[in-house]
């Protein structure tokens, strides 16, 4: 399922399942694969990994709650 929110005129969906407290702001995902981390992660987004934690910290700064098939945040809009 996805959960639909428009800002502005640009229509975001939000995929499902996300995590607790991520970033409500955000606007563009990345869904966890078997082979991700976070490091991986954000370096595939090209952010920093102090970012990805910032926005999904649910994961917790040792990636210990990083899940395979989640979706994670991985760009804000304002």
């Amino acid at each position: 399922p996805w959960l639909t929110t428009t800002v502005g005129e640009v229509i975001t969906a939000t995929p499902t399942p996300i995590q607790n407290g991520t970033v409500a702001e955000c606007t563009f995902f990345y869904q966890a694969e078997p082979r991700d981390n976070c490091t991986s992660i954000a370096a595939a987004v090209s952010i920093s990994l102090d970012t990805f934690v910032q926005w999904n910290p649910a994961v917790n700064a040792d990636c210990s709650g990083l899940i395979v098939g989640d979706w994670y945040c991985k760009f804000l809009t304002f």
